[in-house]
């Protein structure tokens, strides 16, 4: 953007040295002009693709935070229900042991 900025600047020096209302004045300023729109929506385009791969990434740790999320879950799930086992079947041999 800077550089856009510095083109036109030396487009409006050149314009004012060269005779101000000039066709070839005008001509430089208007192609400076264009230049330094072009360089900013160049730049802007960056910007907004930068911003679209950065939500982008931000969904996919989102994605992975959610499915890790659902494994630890779903682990202790499976861990209580064989600790409730395993306490189930320790209570059966301990009844059958005391003749129960």
């Amino acid at each position: 953007m800077l550089t856009a900025v510095g083109v036109l600047a030396i487009a409006g020096t050149g314009a004012a040295w060269s005779g101000c209302g000039s066709d070839d004045a005008e001509e430089a300023v208007d192609d400076a002009q264009q230049q330094a729109e072009d360089v900013g929506e160049d730049v802007q385009e960056q910007v907004d693709e930068a911003q679209q791969q950065a939500e982008d990434v931000q969904e996919d740790v989102q994605e992975q935070v959610d499915e890790a999320s659902e494994n630890a879950d779903q682990a202790v799930e499976d861990a209580q229900e064989q600790a409730e086992q395993a306490l189930d079947e320790a209570q059966q041999q301990l009844d059958e042991a005391q003749g129960n």
